[in-house]
């Protein structure tokens, strides 16, 4: 059940290393936004209690639509073997009851970085969630592939243990089109880097080696971790679902209705001192080549979007009225800043009559080796304190050091002081002595700081061992820069390869104490 309090910060870490849910540690992402979200401004937001308590209505999908649906992600879908959740969800979508959870991710390479997996786990957590606690209805998790993303710069590489790979050449058009023969000559060079490990990586490459496209290949490896739960995964790329949205098309191209709508969504947002992430444009949307995403900068003709219409590509803001559209959606499970830009959209859904889903925000994952818990419980530091900014965290480091150190330093503040006040005397005497004065007090005060160094370094050896700090900079860079924190910079690739046997933890949404959960993974 939700708790109606803002979102707590973590102060303390539990001797355990066990899996579980916590509050975010302080700084992790800012708080800004949730507690924005709390003070009524924010639309779409859940409201405190179990999650029947936001399904006040309902999208409107009629029985053609649903056939289409169902026909696109089955033939998207064939060439799976399908598990027998996959099977009935797929038949279940024909149902009048039957309803979806979304969450969309750019599709990359080697899966991605591990909040990936974090926003398709709680997707399936929300999924079940809701339809427990609503008889009668049924709740199927659909994951939608970004495959008309055209940044390729932005997806070609990926990182694995301290190397950095990368696909050559480069690719214009839709990420999802590109041939799958370019990873073979990328997993070749992982490879020889790793040979140890050539058996895991060829395990794990095995649904790449099958795919004819990167969107093929990306949908095997998320079908392949996910099937037994029913993710049902669907690529937007697709004439028939481009033509369940014509109404949308010709609303945006034909006059750009939707665009006015997110400019004065926008400007209401920045008036409430948000940000707006997402540059809102004249026409919202692309012409999609096989090797091209070209804006579109003028209206069109309805002839020329009725002929064009597999063409239509949307960017980040009519891209949530897309899924829309198309999807008989109740939630979509978002990032922090996808929930910016989705607040840019709300008067672009009441203009077009589009439903617009509860938004709720994904679990963030963290992970650490035992060995390092098990080293932030020998020094008495917990997570709040390792993701401290540099100069907090060295005072909270002093704070702990002996009362001679403290000493040390009021000696040192009073050497400011006195060079200030001498500095100032000799000013005003306009005393030719305070060029020598100043150069001899710098060289006294730096010896000074040398040797305030060396005893604090002598305290930090005495009260957590030697090396102790250079160690603890090394885990702060790794694991707790929360501008880049771990499910950010580590690759699903790399995560399964440290443990041949992955288990995805089983979430319940209803198990949720804030909006959103900071879950802590146990790592052997």
């Amino acid at each position: 059940m939700f708790a109606s309090q803002k979102p707590a910060i973590m102060t303390s870490l539990e001797p355990s290393y066990k899996s579980g849910l916590r509050p975010f540690p302080a700084g992790y992402w800012s708080l800004e936004l949730l507690n924005w979200a709390w003070s009524g401004d924010c639309p779409h937001y859940p409201k405190a209690g179990p999650p029947n308590a936001f399904i006040s209505d309902l999208p409107s999908f009629e029985g053609e639509k649903r056939k289409v649906l169902q026909s696109v992600l089955t033939r998207q879908m064939q060439a799976l073997e399908l598990s027998v959740a996959q099977q009935e969800h797929l038949q279940a979508l024909n149902q009048p009851n039957t309803y979806t959870v979304c969450t969309g991710q750019q599709i990359h390479i080697g899966g991605g970085p591990l909040f990936v997996w974090a926003k398709i786990s709680s997707t399936l957590a929300w999924a079940k969630a809701i339809e427990s606690q609503n008889p009668g209805m049924r709740v199927i998790p659909v994951f939608w592939m970004a495959t008309e993303d055209h940044d390729f710069d932005e997806i070609k590489g990926l990182d694995l243990w301290g190397k950095h790979y990368e696909l050559s050449g480069k690719y214009g058009g839709p990420v999802g089109r590109m041939p799958a023969d370019e990873l073979k000559a990328l997993k070749a060079a992982i490879i020889s880097d790793f040979p140890h490990l050539s058996e895991s990586v060829n395990l794990y490459w095995q649904v790449f080696d099958q795919a004819t496209d990167l969107a093929d290949a990306y949908r095997r490896l998320i079908h392949r971790y996910f099937a037994e739960s029913g993710l049902l995964i669907l690529d937007p790329d697709d004439l028939e679902l481009k033509k369940m949205a014509m109404p949308l098309w010709e609303q945006e191209l034909g006059s750009g209705l939707m665009s006015k709508a997110f400019s004065s969504a926008t400007s209401k947002l920045l008036q409430a001192g948000q940000p707006a992430p997402a540059h809102v444009r004249g026409v919202n949307a692309f012409w999609l080549g096989e090797k091209t995403r070209q804006r579109i900068e003028e209206y069109q003709s309805l002839e020329i979007i009725y002929e064009r219409v597999a063409e239509i590509s949307p960017n980040v803001l009519l891209r949530p009225l897309y899924q829309q559209a198309i999807l008989p959606n109740l939630a979509y499970i978002a990032g922090p800043t996808e929930f910016r830009y989705w607040f840019q959209t709300t008067e672009a859904f009441a203009q077009s009559q589009l439903h617009m889903p509860q938004l709720l925000l994904r679990e963030a994952w963290f992970e650490l080796p035992q060995s390092v818990w098990k080293k932030l419980q020998t020094w008495h530091l917990n997570l709040d304190d390792m993701g401290l900014p540099e100069s907090e965290f060295q005072s909270l480091l002093a704070g702990k050091l002996s009362e001679s150190m403290s000493e040390w330093d009021e000696i040192q503040k009073e050497w400011v002081q006195l060079e200030e006040r001498g500095s100032q005397m000799l000013y005003k005497a306009q005393s030719p002595s305070l060029k020598d004065f100043k150069k001899d007090l710098n060289i006294v005060q730096k010896r000074w700081r040398d040797a305030i160094e060396s005893e604090k370094q002598k305290g930090l050896e005495a009260l957590y061992g030697k090396g102790a700090e250079e160690k603890m900079k090394e885990y702060r860079l790794r694991y707790f820069n929360w501008k880049l924190p771990v499910e950010r910079s580590l690759n699903v690739l790399e995560w399964y390869m440290q443990k041949s046997e992955r288990v995805l933890p089983e979430l319940n949404a209803l198990d949720y104490q804030t909006r959103g959960a900071f879950r802590i993974l146990s790592f052997n």
